[in-house]
C-alpha cells in the first residue's frame, strides 16, 4: 500500500476497512543507519455500542526491506512508530525503495489459517511416493476454487496404449495433485504441471524423456530418459494424471528424430531447471501476480529467504538469472548474492519490475549444470520438450523457449488440435463418449482447450499477462505475448 524512503515525503494515501486515510513515512537515517517508520492513520470507522477488550477494527501490516520485518497491529487514530534499519541495513535500497508497507486483506489469524491450509496441500503428497484420497480431493477443491479447473472423479481405469502409437516428439502431460503442480496451474493458467516427451532412441526402444528433480516420488533427478513401460509403472505409482498428446501430422512430417536424439543426448544428465523456474510465469510488471501477490513483496521476500533458501543445497531461483539480465560474466554468477543483484540493477538505472521482465534467454549458460559440475543450459519440464521440438525442426520462426509455461507449449501448433487426429480405439474405449483428449492415467479427469491452437511467431510468449482465476486478460493477449 506504500514505502517509507528515509527522509522522503509521506506516501500517498491508502483508505483501509478501519481508517478513511493511512500513510507512511520515515525519518531522515541517522550516523548508523537508523530511522523511525510511521504509520499515521486517521478516520476511525465508528465503534459499535457496547464494551470492549479490543480495538473495534484493528489493521495488520507487514512492513519489510532487504533485511528484516515486521508485523503490527493499527487500531487507532494516530501515529504508530517503528524503529528501522541500522547496522546490516541495506541503505542504498532503503534510498531507493524504503521500507515496503503491505496490508493484510484479513486477520492475522485468517492469514495464518490460509497459510496452513497452503502447507496442507504440500504436506502429505511431497512425503511419500502416492497421493493420498484427502490430499488430492484438498487439491483438486483448491483448482476448482482459485483457477475455476474442475478435475472431477475419473471412473475409466487406465488406457493401454500400443507404443507403436506412440511417436517420437509426441507430448505426456501430467497432474500430480500434491500441491506443487496445482501451483503452477494456479499461477500460470496451465491445465498440466509437469511435461514430458517421447523419443524413440538408435536401439528402437521408445522412451520417455523429461527434466525432472529427485522427489519422494521420482527416483532420478536431472534431464533423463527412462523407458516407456518402466516410465509408465513410475507414473502410476507417483499417482499422475497423464494425458497423451500427439504431434500434429504436419509436425510428424518435420520431426527430425536423429536430431532430436542428437540434441538430448548433448543434454541428459543436467540439472533440473532452477535457475529459470520463474520466468516462464513472470513476463509483466505485476499482470502475473495472484493477488494480493505484489512485486515488492517478491522483491523482498527474496532477499530475505536466501539465507534460508541456501540450506536446501539447491541454486538460487534468481542469482544467476538476474546477473544475466545484468551483464555479470558466467564465471562470477556462482558468487552473486541476491541483494548484489539488486545493487548492480540500481547501478544501472533498472527497477526490479523491469529486472524481472526481461526475458530469458535459450542460449544462456547456468553454472554446475553438467554431470562434471560445468556450466549448461538450465531446463524446466517443459522447456525441454519445446526446445526437443527446436532442434528437430519443427519451428521456422525464432522465440525463446525458456519464456514458455506449459500452457504457451502445449499450445504450439506442433500438437494436433482436438479432433484433427484419429485417436486409436484403447483412447476411445478408455475415456468418455466425445472426449478430445486422450487421458491414459489418473483418477481425476484432465481437460486441456486450446491444445495445438496457436502457431508460433518471434519473441513469443516474452510479454503474457496472465491473473487467476479467470485468465481472460492472457486469453486476449495469446496472439501478440
Amino acid at each position: 500500500v506504500g514505502a517509507a524512503v528515509p527522509g522522503g515525503p509521506p506516501s500517498p494515501p491508502w483508505r483501509t476497512p478501519c481508517f478513511a486515510s493511512c500513510t507512511t513515512k520515515a525519518s531522515p537515517p541517522d550516523a548508523k543507519g537508523a530511522a523511525t517508520v510511521t504509520l499515521d492513520c486517521a478516520g476511525a470507522a465508528p465503534a459499535p455500542p457496547g464494551p470492549r477488550l479490543l480495538p473495534a477494527c484493528a489493521d495488520t501490516y507487514l512492513v519489510a526491506s532487504l533485511t528484516g520485518w515486521k508485523v503490527v497491529r493499527v487500531g487507532k487514530e494516530g501515529a504508530t512508530l517503528l524503529p528501522w534499519g541500522g547496522k546490516g541495513e541495506d541503505e542504498g535500497d532503503m534510498a531507493a525503495y524504503g521500507a515496503r508497507v503491505f496490508r493484510f486483506a484479513s486477520s492475522l489469524t485468517a492469514a495464518v489459517e490460509a497459510i496452513w491450509q497452503t502447507v496442507e496441500l504440500f504436506r502429505g503428497p511431497l512425503s511419500g511416493a502416492g497421493v493420498a484420497k484427502g490430499d488430492a480431493e484438498r487439491n483438486a477443491a483448491f483448482l476448482r476454487d482459485y483457477a475455476h479447473y474442475d478435475m472431477g472423479p475419473r471412473v475409466q481405469g487406465d488406457v493401454a496404449l500400443d507404443e507403436g502409437d506412440v511417436r517420437s516428439g509426441d507430448m505426456l502431460g501430467v497432474v500430480r495433485l500434491d500441491g506443487l503442480d496445482p501451483l503452477i496451474m494456479w499461477g500460470t493458467g496451465s491445465r498440466i504441471g509437469h511435461t514430458a516427451a517421447a523419443l524413440r532412441m538408435e536401439d528402437g526402444e521408445l522412451y520417455v524423456v523429461e527434466s525432472q528433480d529427485h522427489t519422494s516420488y521420482w527416483p532420478v533427478g536431472r534431464v533423463q530418459k527412462t523407458p516407456y513401460a518402466k516410465w509408465l509403472k513410475l507414473a502410476s505409482e507417483a499417482d499422475y494424471n497423464v494425458a497423451w498428446l500427439p504431434l500434429s501430422e504436419a509436425a510428424r512430417g518435420r520431426f527430425n528424430e536423429s536430431a532430436a536424439r542428437e540434441a538430448f543426448a548433448s543434454w541428459e544428465g543436467l540439472q533440473y531447471g532452477f535457475y529459470n523456474v520463474l520466468w516462464g510465469w513472470i513476463d509483466t510488471a505485476t499482470g502475473n501476480f495472484p493477488w494480493p501477490l505484489h512485486p515488492q513483496l517478491l522483491m523482498t521476500s527474496l532477499a530475505i529467504l536466501e539465507p534460508l533458501l541456501a540450506k536446501t543445497g539447491k541454486p538460487s531461483l534468481v542469482n544467476a538469472a538476474f546477473g544475466h539480465r545484468l551483464g555479470v560474466p558466467l564465471t562470477d554468477l556462482p558468487s552473486l548474492t541476491t541483494r548484489g543483484a539488486y545493487a548492480l540493477a540500481r547501478k544501472a538505472g533498472i527497477t526490479f519490475e523491469k529486472l524481472i521482465t526481461l526475458p530469458e534467454q535459450d542460449a544462456w549458460a547456468y553454472p554446475n549444470q553438467t554431470p562434471s559440475g560445468a556450466p549448461g543450459p538450465s531446463m524446466v519440464c517443459n522447456v525441454l520438450v519445446c526446445r526437443l521440438w527446436k532442434a528437430a525442426g519443427l519451428f521456422d520462426v525464432s522465440f525463446n523457449c525458456a519464456e514458455f509455461t506449459p500452457l504457451d507449449t502445449y499450445q504450439l501448433t506442433a500438437l494436433a488440435a482436438p479432433g484433427d487426429a484419429a485417436l486409436p480405439e484403447a483412447c476411445r474405449a478408455g475415456n468418455p463418449p466425445g472426449a478430445a483428449l486422450c487421458q491414459i492415467m489418473g483418477g481425476y479427469s484432465m481437460g486441456m482447450p486450446m491444445v495445438g491452437t496457436m502457431a508460433p511467431f518471434a519473441g513469443m510468449r516474452e510479454g503474457c499477462p496472465g491473473t487467476p482465476p479467470e485468465y481472460d486478460d492472457r486469453v486476449k493477449a495469446s496472439g501478440w505475448c
